[in-house]
């Protein structure tokens, strides 16, 4: 029988993959290609996916790209030819919201990444956004049976982290995909 942090690891890490399997080829090739082409790239998420923007951000900066942090009051002005990249958990957030619309106001280009939306919320920043990728990861039924089974203190992700981890997958794939491309 496996250690136990590798059962649990070995479940996590498929529901991660499953968050991100459903990202077509044309939306992950259209981020790769914005990013590729972008001269400066602004990034705004809060809290946890503040960290997980940060961390592509440096990844970013290590590839020669000039990136900053929409809410710094060290970043530069967007302009039309920038593109910011909004990391939003729910995708309706006030503040990323705010953000868009500035962004859109300049002409710059908006790729968000979130959860699955409600087509009907009007707030939401799929209305807005250029681009919405959007991030799943959700146990199915036999993971869930699988988990609850050995571990049933155990629902999803500890602490809610899925959205996060699975962003960072899908980001460091671009950071590759980027890499393959620049070097």
């Amino acid at each position: 029988m496996k250690q136990l942090h590798l059962n649990i690891a070995s479940i996590l890490s498929q529901n991660v993959l499953n968050g991100i399997a459903h990202v077509s080829d044309l939306e992950f090739s259209r981020l790769v290609n914005q990013l590729l082409w972008s001269e400066r790239i602004f990034i705004y998420g809060s809290g946890k996916s503040r960290v997980i923007g940060e961390m592509f951000s440096m990844r970013l900066s290590s590839l020669g790209k000039k990136t900053f942090f929409s809410n710094q009051n060290t970043a530069p002005s967007m302009n039309s030819d920038d593109i910011l990249l909004i990391i939003s958990e729910s995708g309706s957030s006030s503040l990323s919201t705010l953000y868009a619309h500035q962004a859109k106001n300049i002409g710059a280009s908006i790729t968000t990444l979130c959860l699955p939306y409600d087509l009907e919320n009007k707030k939401h920043l799929h209305n807005i956004s250029d681009l919405c990728i959007t991030i799943n990861p959700h146990l199915n039924q036999t993971e869930q049976n699988q988990l609850f089974r050995y571990y049933p203190e155990i629902n999803m992700f500890p602490l809610g982290n899925g959205f996060e981890i699975s962003s960072l997958f899908l980001l460091e794939s671009v950071i590759a995909s980027l890499m393959q491309q620049t070097l």
